[in-house]
């Protein structure tokens, strides 16, 4: 089985214990380095971990319609 998680964290490595392949996603780029030095140092070689930034300021509400849709 194969998952696909938005937000990586601690929950990542819970996931890729369950399935075969995990691909996480991560738009905090000091997050995402944290993610992927934890990763390595545990040897944990089923989750694809991706960095798509965010396109708008992290504090810019949801909107019901986009002009462009954003990357993540």
């Amino acid at each position: 089985m194969s998952a696909l998680e938005f937000g990586s964290g601690r929950s990542g490595i819970w996931f890729s214990q369950r399935v075969q392949n995990l691909t996480s996603v991560e738009h905090d780029l000091d997050w995402y380095q944290s993610v992927k030095d934890k990763l390595e140092k545990e040897n944990v070689t089923n989750i694809n971990l991706r960095l798509i930034t965010l396109d708008h300021p992290l504090s810019e509400p949801e909107h019901d319609f986009y002009e462009k849709i954003p990357s993540y």
